[in-house]
């Protein structure tokens, strides 16, 4: 017959406690449960915490080749989620702490950034705003699709372009 606390606990035998020092790093909880199929998923993990077990991985420190890769990303426009592609030991959450703690820095400029208006592009603008056959889908065309047509409308807006609209036939 089991031992049981005052508490109606159950009290657990050297094999049990064995047998959690055994499997409880690696096991998923499931099997855990079969393993111990007299107790809660809560009272593995108390028992577990009192024998101070972890189901943490202990992850190794940072190697210098390690290191040395991550600071090739100094300056880099790429996400943390990308860069964490280089190192399969780690998550995206180490790479970025580590990436600070180590005092690099992230490009300030973003790979989805506007493009800029050229002064080529504004010449193109103007001349083609102008002439109010052109709509604004022809002038994308026209930029070769540089600019969004949201842009575009922005632009005009911005340099106080007007059409010359003229009397209509009729």
């Amino acid at each position: 017959m089991p031992r049981i606390t005052e508490y109606g606990d159950l009290v657990w035998t050297p094999k049990e406690t064995q047998r959690l020092l055994n499997n409880y790093k690696h096991a998923p909880k499931k099997t855990l449960e079969k393993i111990f199929p007299d107790r809660t998923y809560v009272a593995i993990q108390g028992k577990a915490n009192k024998m101070s077990l972890s189901k943490r991985l202990k992850y190794p420190p940072w190697s210098d080749e390690e290191l040395s890769l991550l600071k090739t990303f100094q300056g880099s426009t790429l996400t943390f989620r990308e860069i964490s592609d280089y190192f399969i030991t780690r998550t995206v959450s180490a790479v970025k702490c580590r990436f600070y703690r180590i005092g690099l820095e992230k490009s300030k400029k973003s790979k989805y950034s506007k493009p800029q208006w050229l002064e080529e592009d504004t010449a193109i603008l103007e001349q083609l705003y102008s002439d109010p056959n052109n709509s604004v889908e022809e002038i994308h065309a026209e930029l070769k699709g540089h600019h969004s047509i949201n842009a575009i409308r922005l632009k005009v807006s911005r340099m106080g372009l007007k059409r010359e609209w003229g009397l209509l036939s009729g």
